[in-house]
């Protein structure tokens, strides 16, 4: 069941746009047909765990302990809060008796763009609707970054917003990965015809997580290592992580990183010097200003490793210290959404 919808709404899809009305449609159409209505994994450009969501009211709230206790006293008061935001009919009492309306809830988080240590909350309520058609034809969604275990306060503050255009810088770190959510969550499913609703459809968001993601991911750290021994060490990394799913606290150097330099937060650019004139086979030449040390260095070596396209990166010891190593540039995307489905804290050094 979907509410009727009774504002003049343009068409917000061309040809090299993601078409979201198709595939809102496609998900809730995929939701009628299952019995399972929630669906989590990791995907490219998020941080933790992204959920999906399928809802039906009356079904999903209690009247009794939820909503009677927070001054409402129907289902259809309930969700005419909601009609009065984002411009669909409101129902007359009565009507849940029989009826039913359907939406999705997407949450994930990001990065702080202001603190890396940071993630915002970013939560996504999709209403379907019919204008001047027997079939769904309309969309409207409500977003909110402010998301807690009270669900009805959520269902007061968010806002009405687009896919185009933010409301806040919240919101706009949300639209940076939103379409690779959808496509993750569509890849999961198994909506078909993605080539008509992405502009990438074939785009790799979600990795399985398997032992050979592990490998893959070890064949590109480590791309002088024997494939013998990328496959051993990949093996156990599997089996304690992903298998044991022991969390990664710094303590698998010895698996992950054939080549790499360990230092502890103090060091000189003598200490690190080595490390990045092996990766070119010959001395090199870095301009650095006198009593430059540590993480000042930082913005001098990766300004030389981007000039030949590769990067310093940095396995994540949780301690005031680092492991060191070099990769190519262009595969330092590649590298971390692989490390991130496989749960091992990657990162590329931060010249900030």
């Amino acid at each position: 069941m979907f509410s009727k919808f009774f504002r003049k709404k343009e068409n917000s899809y061309s040809i090299d746009q993601t078409n979201y009305l198709l595939i809102f449609k496609s998900i809730i159409e995929y939701f009628e047909q299952n019995d399972k209505y929630n669906y989590q994994t990791k995907i490219k450009g998020s941080c933790d765990v992204c959920e999906l969501n399928y809802y039906l009211i009356p079904n999903a709230f209690d009247l009794e302990e939820q909503l009677i206790p927070n001054g409402i006293n129907s289902y259809e008061e309930l969700y005419n809060i909601i009609a009065e935001k984002i411009n669909f009919s409101k129902l007359d009492s009565g009507f849940f008796d029989d009826n039913y309306v359907n939406y999705l809830h997407f949450n994930f988080k990001t990065q702080n763009p202001e603190n890396k240590f940071q993630m915002i909350h970013h939560d996504f309520l999709i209403f379907c609707g019919y204008q001047d058609s027997e079939e769904i034809n309309v969309y409207e969604v409500l977003y909110s970054s402010k998301f807690n275990l009270d669900y009805i306060d959520f269902w007061k503050k968010s806002e009405v917003c687009t896919f185009f255009l933010p409301i806040n810088s919240d919101h706009a770190e949300a639209l940076e990965v939103f379409d690779d959510v959808l496509l993750g969550f569509c890849q999961l499913i198994g909506i078909e015809q993605l080539d008509k609703m992405f502009v990438f459809p074939d785009e790799k968001v979600i990795y399985e997580i398997n032992e050979q993601l592990y490998i893959d991911l070890l064949k590109r750290i480590n791309p002088l290592s024997d494939d013998a021994d990328i496959l051993k060490r990949a093996k156990k990394l599997y089996k304690k992580i992903a298998i044991k799913q022991n969390a990664d606290e710094g303590d698998n150097v010895d698996l992950l990183l054939e080549f790499c330099y360990f230092s502890d937060w103090k060091f000189e650019f003598e200490d690190i010097e080595d490390l990045i004139a092996a990766e070119f086979e010959e001395p090199i030449n870095i301009q650095i200003p006198d009593e430059t040390y540590s993480a000042d260095l930082f913005p001098y070596i990766q300004a030389f490793l981007k000039e030949n396209g590769k990067v310093l990166m940095n396995y994540n010891s949780f301690s005031d210290s680092y492991y060191f190593f070099i990769i190519d540039l262009k595969d330092v995307e590649e590298v971390l959404t692989m490390a991130h489905f496989a749960n091992l804290n990657i990162e590329v050094v931060d010249v900030n």
